[in-house]
């Protein structure tokens, strides 16, 4: 069962505290790996779109994962930084969701080959 789940879960009542709905409780752990923590991360992302106490720590992984991927970009000397790492963002992003919304078809050895491919393509200053 994922975390947002247990804390409370956001099907059972997904219309938010503003509505009278139940808040679910603030995430404390750091995303897990896997298809478990990508189907709770999914979920928390959602649930921070109708959960104002969620929005700022939506944003803060948000932000810190273009940060990350930043960095490592920085260090593979990547030109024009800032759309790549957008690019590379989305990308990640689209394949979680497609991991959690087709597992069979996006597996991860099809996104470890996207990735791969991806970086790759990747221009070098």
């Amino acid at each position: 069962m994922c975390w947002p789940c247990r804390a409370g879960s956001f099907r059972d009542d997904a219309r938010g505290p503003a509505a009278g709905g139940r808040e679910p409780a603030r995430r404390t752990a750091a995303p897990r790996p896997g298809p478990e923590g990508r189907v709770g991360d999914l979920a928390f992302v959602t649930a921070a779109r109708t959960w104002p106490t969620l929005k700022p720590e939506a944003r803060r992984l948000h932000a810190g994962m273009r940060t990350l991927i930043g960095k490592i970009l920085t260090e593979g000397g990547v030109a024009d930084l800032a759309l790549e790492t957008e690019r590379l963002a989305s990308l990640l992003d689209g394949l979680a969701v497609n991991g959690v919304l087709q597992p069979s078809l996006t597996t991860p050895d099809v996104m470890r080959a996207v990735l791969r491919r991806h970086l790759e393509s990747l221009p070098s200053r």
